[in-house]
């Protein structure tokens, strides 16, 4: 990792930090010549180097509303808050620049998080949620359920079945009662024919 020679001063800090998913180390400079801080990104894969330059009193502006870091003895504190609120930006010439973003950026988890797509949310298979005892009782009811429509097929054969009976009972009956109103109309006519008969013998 090469300083630049633009950057001066002495090397006070250093930390490491993702920003949009690049690696950088972060080295702070204090330049008490010219009274000012210098926060130096060097991009670990291109070796490349980003520079952002603060006076004293433009780097003590962003903590006069924190009662925690608004004491310049809480150095490493208040290194710590800017880096973590570093980020680029893009002027015209499409040139990254490294500035202090009033609010932290998000981190690689937290963009993964936003560009992830939102599963839609299905119900699960219903089998899978139920608990042994219910899952037992619906069972039961299922069979009863199977159970009833059995009873009723074996009804309703029982039903057909006792009409074709009944059905073939009175058939049988008038059948009987046919046959036997032939006989007494046969033993009729033999009793008229043994009449006749014996009145002629007579």
């Amino acid at each position: 990792m090469r300083r630049p020679d633009e950057i001066k001063g002495t090397l006070i800090y250093q930390q490491g930090k993702c920003i949009k998913k690049e690696y950088y180390i972060i080295a702070v400079y204090d330049d008490p010549s010219f009274c000012r801080i210098t926060f130096a990104a060097y991009e670990l894969e291109t070796d490349n180097t980003y520079a952002l330059t603060e006076t004293y009193s433009e780097f003590d502006d962003h903590f006069k509303f924190s009662s925690e870091l608004m004491n310049p003895s809480n150095q490493d504190k208040r290194f710590e808050w800017v880096i973590d609120h570093l980020d680029f930006i893009y002027d015209h010439g499409d040139e990254k620049r490294l500035c202090i973003s009033p609010e932290s950026p998000p981190s690689d988890d937290e963009e993964d998080e936003e560009e992830a797509p939102k599963a839609k949310s299905v119900a699960p298979p219903l089998t899978g949620k139920l608990d042994p005892a219910t899952r037992a009782k619906l069972l039961k009811e299922m069979d009863t359920q199977g159970d009833q429509k059995k009873l009723e097929k074996v009804l309703v054969k029982s039903e057909e079945k006792r009409r074709e009976f009944v059905r073939d009972l009175h058939a049988k009956r008038q059948l009987e009662q046919l046959k036997a109103a032939q006989r007494l109309l046969r033993a009729d006519e033999n009793r008229r024919g043994d009449c006749l008969s014996s009145r002629l013998s007579s």
